[in-house]
């Protein structure tokens, strides 16, 4: 009796120690992403030059002043007017991106430990800090350059933009939803896990009252789903996608209301609305497009070429990443907007949604059998990951310091 006892406050104890480090960790996270956002804050504010970001807007759109871009997505902007009552707006702002990419990081840890890892909390925590550290890969500037890639950010792109608030602000709403829609999937979209869908509705008009650059790819990734769905056994999910539809109208409300001028020319402020071209704006950062696809999606490719697998999370974060991909590619905004490359945030999203479902290869536990072999496999993927991860550190430091990513 006495022996089971001691195990039992061993365990505990291991719980509470592992628990106490996980929270050093995660308030490290915070600290980094506070001082980052506010010295942004303060800089784009004074105008001195450094620490280059998107978030002057947010700052003048939270004191309600007039801005030469439509913003039509509030969620940021009113949790900065909220924090204005107790901070300044600069403070307001960098305590508001890090409350909601730290909400992401809390939100990748519990869908890692509840899905995949259950009973391992640090496993879950430190990859999904990895994730959210992770960036483009890229190469030494010479090399980069001699293979048509001039500036190491503009035109790859990276899962975590750290310059663009608005962006964290609609992730964590992105990875619920995403991942929602990935267990509704998996039970054959039957009405009755409603739960479900009714979650999944909600995560996706939070993440559009946020940015709507998921949201965009994220619908079109439903309907081809649910059409295939459909088309195998229509009786047994007809249900299902009509619950799927209710539960989205405030969505597809929303995005009408935010897209509403893009298709009429000169209604925007700075733009003439949305046109359909190939690769258009991405030419715009001339850089070698394949090569950049490539090193953005570095990790999750390796995974594809290691493990030939495709489970159903897989499946569709792949799917998303193509249709964001696609968007990208052939829809461009025109006149001054041209330059904004704005379908790039949705493609940047496709790119951390695909990188957080390829980390589950290394989550899973060895098969016994075929032990050998499986350590090889994950040793190149694991490779593969740290590679994005320190290049995402290196970028991370460069920012830190006052570097611009449009220069990096």
């Amino acid at each position: 009796m006495a022996l089971v006892k001691t195990d039992n406050s061993n365990k505990a104890g291991k719980r509470i120690a592992t628990l106490i480090f996980v929270a050093i960790l995660f308030i490290g996270f915070a600290f980094l992403n506070l001082v980052l956002f506010y010295n942004q804050s303060s800089a784009m504010s004074a105008g001195d030059g450094r620490y280059h970001s998107d978030v002057l807007t947010y700052l003048l759109i939270a004191q309600g002043d007039d801005v030469l871009y439509d913003c039509s997505y509030p969620l940021l902007f009113l949790t900065i007017r909220f924090g204005t009552h107790f901070f300044s707006v600069e403070k307001a702002a960098a305590l508001s991106i890090c409350f909601y990419n730290c909400l992401s990081l809390l939100v990748l840890t519990s869908i890692f430990y509840k899905r995949f890892i259950p009973g391992k909390i640090f496993v879950a925590f430190v990859y999904a800090l990895a994730v959210h550290f992770a960036s483009m890969f890229f190469l030494p500037k010479n090399l980069s350059a001699f293979l048509g890639i001039t500036r190491r950010y503009i035109g790859v792109y990276s899962p975590s933009p750290w310059h663009n608030g608005t962006y964290f602000a609609a992730r964590p709403f992105a990875i619920l939803a995403f991942y929602k829609f990935s267990e509704i999937i998996e039970k054959k979209i039957d009405v009755k896990h409603w739960v479900d869908f009714a979650l999944f509705g909600l995560f996706m008009f939070l993440s559009v009252l946020a940015k709507p650059s998921f949201a965009l790819p994220m619908l079109v990734l439903c309907g081809i789903t649910t059409l295939f769905m459909l088309i195998k056994d229509w009786k047994a999910t007809i249900k299902g996608v009509i619950l799927g539809i209710i539960v989205l109208v405030p969505t597809l409300v929303d995005l009408l209301y935010q897209y509403r001028d893009s298709f009429i020319k000169n209604t925007d402020k700075t733009g003439d609305g949305i046109a359909f071209g190939a690769f258009v704006s991405w030419n715009v950062t001339g850089v070698n497009i394949p090569l950049a696809i490539i090193f953005l999606s570095f990790f999750a490719i390796v995974v594809v070429l290691v493990f030939h697998k495709f489970d159903t999370v897989m499946r569709l974060s792949w799917g998303f990443f193509a249709i964001s991909l696609l968007m990208y590619a052939f829809l461009y905004e025109k006149g001054e907007r041209l330059f904004h490359q704005n379908f790039s945030w949705g493609y940047m999203q496709g790119a951390f949604i695909l990188l957080s479902t390829s980390i589950v290869f290394l989550l899973k536990p060895l098969e016994h059998e075929k032990k050998r072999a499986e350590i090889v496999k994950k040793a190149i993927t694991f490779l593969a990951f740290s590679a994005q991860v320190i290049c995402g550190i290196i970028y991370f430091v460069y920012l830190f310091k006052g570097g611009d990513y449009y220069t990096f």
